[in-house]
């Protein structure tokens, strides 16, 4: 049986070996949903290669591309669709991810750093709990060419989807589970909790009840930081400390929530 690198040798796309060298980390990461019912969306198209490379390693997807180039169509084939539209495009990406509802999306498109921030922030929200997002090509926004790439970016895509491994490590980001960098790309995993809006509201009520113990308290406190809730989240660390006033990580706790309240004070 090929590996998905020796596939991709084979249908020629510059992910193999031959070239990027990103299949050898996507056969690790993508291994649980080889034989899978999910559906798998690519940003960018170009010869198909890669799309028909998707095809061969994963028996049950639906293999979804998009291009904003009419010409990729020809690359549709049985288990695979291409549609045409901008990854600019609000309207397209949310619409395209509303009725894919993809488990993987893959940024190979124009590369821009606007086009790709852009893109993360309509399309990350539509994956399926659990699911991954992965940009490739980062390379391109390091060295001397890096200006030519950046668009109306106020920074590389380095730098923004950096900060997110420091906001995972502190848990100020509930949506991403985890990180995983390799050469030139990230692969970003949605966090697989589906009912935190649900959770949200059932914590609001014990607030509102105070029918909880201090240590409840103290965890409802974390999980509204962590979901941004801060004004929340000092009521609820408030009532652990009430409750008991002997633990120091409550007041560890409260120290962290009062200092993100005042830094989002401050940036309004």
């Amino acid at each position: 049986m090929l590996s998905l690198d020796d596939l991709g040798i084979v249908q020629g796309t510059d992910k193999s070996s031959a070239c990027h060298g990103y299949l050898k980390h996507y056969e690790r990461l993508f291994a649980p949903w080889q034989h899978a019912p999910i559906t798998l969306v690519e940003i960018g198209v170009f010869d198909g290669a890669s799309l028909r490379t998707w095809r061969q390693f994963f028996s049950r997807a639906r293999i979804v591309g998009l291009d904003i180039d009419r010409s990729c169509l020809k690359h549709a084939a049985e288990g695979i669709e291409v549609v045409i539209g901008s990854q600019t495009d609000a309207a397209f990406l949310d619409e395209v991810a509303r009725w894919t509802r993809p488990n993987i999306i893959i940024d190979d498109g124009s590369h821009q750093a606007d086009h790709i921030m852009f893109t993360f922030e309509h399309m990350f929200r539509h994956l399926v709990p659990g699911g991954c997002y992965v940009i490739e090509d980062l390379n391109a926004h390091v060295g001397p060419n890096a200006s030519y790439w950046r668009g109306t970016a106020e920074c590389p895509p380095t730098d923004h989807f950096g900060r997110f491994f420091g906001e995972v490590a502190t848990r100020q980001r509930a949506d991403i589970e985890r990180i995983e960098a390799f050469p030139s790309a990230v692969a970003i995993w949605k966090s697989a909790r589906t009912n935190l809006d649900a959770v949200e509201a059932r914590v609001a009520q014990l607030l509102e009840s105070g029918e909880a113990t201090a240590e409840s308290f103290y965890r409802q406190a974390l999980f509204l930081r962590d979901r941004g809730k801060i004004g929340p989240a000092e009521v609820a660390i408030a009532r652990a400390i009430e409750m008991d006033s002997t633990r120091p990580w409550y007041h560890t706790a409260r120290e962290d929530i009062l200092a993100r309240a005042q830094a989002r004070a401050a940036a309004e």
